[in-house]
């Protein structure tokens, strides 16, 4: 105190920090406080704010005695006035808003803002903002946002202790905000404070002109979030309130931004809005960092890592922890591929001429062979990526009995529903029969393990209660699937293949090495297949049956039963759920479709305009609760909805159901998902 009326010169709150350097953050964040409580009581002491925010002391003028009045001088000529002083940075609360603006907008300008805003459009403002930053000891974190639809008239917000500054992009330039703000983004020691890194990183790639995070350390605050349980898609109002804190009447501030950014001056409006949440982000940190002390440095990692990423590429990445759906920057699986496709076709190029084989087998060709039909006096021809493949290029070549017969003695022979398997092998052969039931043509389906391939529901199969229908057309990768599902569960629990055709395990008695510790039943013609599923929870009590194609209605039944017994069912079975529901024999697998007549109050508009008072409704449960669906040639992409029973309801009312759309990231263990409608 002394020294401020020794020196008569502003003496800043900031300088207080270095006196106690030796202390914690926290307890130099206390003491500075506590200090500036007992000066602003001192009544020789006046406390200021400059035009940047910065608080400091003065020594009070003493107060002059009054003088006694003199006669008025002589008029003298008008001397012009002094320029105005130029205003000082809006520290004012803001107006109060319309009529038409939100409810809970309007109750919040209401209230009293925690702190203040402070625009900042010059560079020496900006200047003598990071230069007070920089020299402050007391700035732990730094909430960063970036407001605005390009880097040319963005507002960079900066949410310093209780004070929040907007940095005006369109004023100053970006380059300028860049080279000027680089030393408090880059400070090592000073945390940046973010809520969803994806949504500020190309803008930030933009000011940095980098591929790479120009920003440490960051702590995304969503990524806490995750850590906290609270799901990959908190918004910041649910952390808000998780935290027990006041929370923002929208969480759609950075679309408005986008709006009102495009043209100045910059609405107060706004700014408000951008100051709450400011202060909130840096609030947030606080609370989140306290409960999460222990984590801190891998969510720093983490979201440095998440940034990066988002410099690239706008897809969010996700995978799963604790078969829990997570932000893959949180789970480091960066040096896994994901999956890894086993195939063996050596025993299917032993079936063929050597031409047709050595074809099939070269390296651009060879992982995308889907089947390969054979049909006697016609060109042979292979469906590679939905496409097909003639196996020769003259058109004279054509299939001949010899070739059919080597296919059909390679085999040993068909079952009843003409199929066959070769042994140890996933791949099956179906044959093609004339009028007399001789083999006219084969088709040879390539069977393939895909190892991995079920991560895309690992949230799903991790929870026991799911029953899990595959829906799809043939080829869309529906038995591939189940392969893995069924070695996935069997690692843990009793698992037992209803395999129809020993298309999932394989032919011969030696079930494939790809099913695990699962136990396969075969089934000795289609038209057994119900009662084998009803025998095998019988005599084997599993807690896990796998059945491929159901379709029939004795089959649907059998589910049914095989549920009701405590079974966890996963199945496929052709179509979608749209298709599925208009099919009569397999509906039933969702609950099944009744007419109800309804009153004029629950009746509904048809097409015509005409109300319809007989309407179609879900029967009962729905066997299966999570559905599936696959679409051909789109094998990293599944259509999956948690919901079945909504969604069936959903479509019977003539709406549409939410369907979660994974999509597989090549050549890694992460994924991206989006919502779609179905």
């Amino acid at each position: 105190m002394a020294s401020i009326h020794a020196h008569g010169s502003p003496c800043y709150v900031s300088s207080f920090a270095i006196s106690t350097k030796d202390l914690t953050s926290s307890q130099r964040r206390q003491a500075t406080t506590r200090i500036v409580e007992i000066l602003k009581r001192d009544k020789t002491l006046v406390f200021k704010v400059d035009t940047i925010g910065r608080e400091y002391f003065l020594p009070r003028p003493p107060k002059v005695p009054p003088q006694p009045r003199k006669a008025a001088p002589p008029l003298s000529p008008v001397t012009p006035p002094l320029p105005p002083v130029a205003p000082r940075l809006p520290f004012t609360p803001p107006p109060t808003p319309p009529p038409s603006a939100n409810a809970m907008l309007s109750a919040m300008y209401a209230q009293k803002i925690p702190g203040s805003y402070v625009l900042v459009p010059t560079q020496t403002h900006l200047k003598s903002l990071v230069s007070s930053t920089t020299a402050s000891l007391d700035v732990g974190a730094i909430g960063l946002d970036v407001l605005g639809p390009d880097t040319a008239t963005a507002v960079v917000q900066l949410a310093i202790e209780t004070t929040v500054y907007f940095v005006d992009c369109a004023a100053i330039s970006p380059q300028l905000v860049w080279a000027e703000l680089r030393p408090i983004l880059q400070n090592p020691f000073v945390s940046k404070v973010v809520f969803d890194g994806y949504a500020i990183a190309k803008m930030l790639a933009g000011f940095a002109q980098s591929r790479t995070n120009p920003v440490t350390p960051v702590l995304d605050l969503q990524l806490a979030a995750e850590a906290l349980d609270l799901g990959v898609n908190c918004s910041f109002n649910d952390l808000l309130n998780h935290l027990s804190l006041p929370t923002l009447p929208t969480d759609d501030l950075h679309q408005r931004a986008r709006q009102a950014l495009a043209s100045r001056p910059l609405e107060k409006e706004l700014l408000v809005s951008a100051t709450w949440q400011g202060l909130l982000l840096h609030k947030a940190y606080t609370a989140t960092t306290t409960a999460l002390a222990d984590r801190v440095p891998h969510l720093e990692g983490a979201s440095d890592a998440r940034l990066t990423t988002a410099f690239t590429s706008d897809i969010r990445q996700l995978g799963f922890l604790h078969h829990q759906i997570a932000s893959f920057e949180r789970i480091g699986w960066a040096t896994d591929n994901g999956i890894a496709v086993h195939e063996n076709m050596d025993d299917i190029v032993r079936m063929l001429p050597t031409a047709w084989g050595d074809l099939l087998c070269t390296e651009d060709i060879q992982p995308h062979v889907l089947d390969i039909d054979l049909d006697l006096g016609r060109r042979p021809w292979a469906s590679v990526a939905g496409q097909r493949l003639f196996l020769d290029t003259d058109e004279a070549v054509v299939v001949t009995p010899a070739d059919v017969a080597r296919v059909v003695d390679a085999v040993g022979g068909f079952g009843s529903d003409n199929r066959a398997g070769i042994e140890r092998q996933l791949h099956r052969v179906s044959a093609l029969r004339n009028r007399e039931s001789a083999i006219v043509g084969v088709t040879i389906r390539v069977g393939r393990h895909v190892e991995g391939n079920a991560r895309l529901l690992a949230d799903v199969l991790g929870d026991v209660t799911k029953n899990v229908l595959f829906l799809g057309e043939p080829g869309c990768g529906k038995t591939t699937i189940i392969r893995e599902v069924a070695q996935h569960l069997a690692a843990t629990f009793n698992v037992c293949i209803v395999d129809t055709s020993n298309e999932i395990a394989g032919d011969g008695d030696v079930p494939h090495p790809c099913v695990g510790l699962a136990r396969r039943i075969m089934v000795p013609s289609l038209a057994k297949q119900a009662a084998v599923m009803v025998e095998c929870v019988q005599n084997h009590a599993p807690e896990v049956m796998v059945i491929d194609e159901i379709g029939r209605p004795n089959e649907v039944e059998a589910a049914r039963t095989c549920k009701q017994r405590g079974v966890r069912m996963i199945a496929s079975a052709h179509g979608s759920l749209r298709k599925l529901l208009k099919n009569q024999p397999l509906r039933g697998l969702v609950g099944g479709v009744t007419s109800v007549t309804v009153g004029d109050a629950l009746a509904r508009k048809g097409a015509d305009g005409n109300l319809l008072k007989i309407v179609a409704e879900r029967s009962g449960e729905s066997i299966f609760d999570v559905i599936v669906e696959l679409r051909r040639q789109r094998y990293n992409s599944w259509h999956v909805v948690l919901d079945a029973e909504a969604a069936v309801d959903a479509v019977l009312a003539g709406g549409s159901y939410t369907v979660q759309v994974r999509t597989r990231t090549p050549g890694s263990a992460a994924f991206s998902m989006h919502l779609e409608k179905g």
